[in-house]
């Protein structure tokens, strides 16, 4: 009996390794490559012209290369798309990769709807006009009860 349970000691203690080795070894490289891939600033990550232009513009910063970096990713918190330039805007998809957005200000813009699932930092949403808005951070906004989508009218 002490044998068997020797044994089973052991290779726990062998497979507690392996999987300790695993996490700490081959796991973060892999995250932090898959972290630093650049976002391509094209039709393919930001169909909508003016948003793209946006994004090229206001966040492609450092270097200027029609690529978004992790960092520059990383420390856009707000994106306010307000004024005659943004009234055609349609289409916010590619928004979803600024995870740190914390503000969006999108007045005067022609939104319909707006996916900011994968938002979860956002805390405010400034709109004049009404949106289908899908995500699970929406009560944050408006006090609703979890629905997949909501009508939001002017939040602030």
């Amino acid at each position: 009996m002490n044998l068997q349970l020797r044994r089973m000691q052991k290779i726990g203690s062998a497979l507690l390794a392996l999987l300790l080795g695993w996490n700490i070894g081959i796991m973060p490289a892999e995250a932090a490559e898959q972290e630093e891939t650049p976002i391509a600033i094209t039709a393919k990550h930001f169909p909508d012209a003016v948003f793209r232009d946006y994004v090229s513009n206001q966040i492609d910063t450092s270097p200027k290369d029609g690529f978004l970096s992790s960092a520059e990713i990383q420390q856009t918190n707000s994106i306010s798309l307000t004024g005659a330039e943004y009234a055609e805007l349609e289409d916010l998809t590619g928004i979803s990769c600024f995870s740190n957005l914390m503000l969006l200000n999108c007045i005067g813009t022609n939104l319909k709807e707006l996916d900011l699932s994968q938002n979860k930092m956002l805390g405010i949403l400034k709109s004049d006009c009404i949106l289908d808005v899908a995500g699970d951070n929406h009560s944050a906004f408006c006090g609703l009860q979890q629905q997949p989508a909501y009508r939001v009218a002017a939040v602030w």
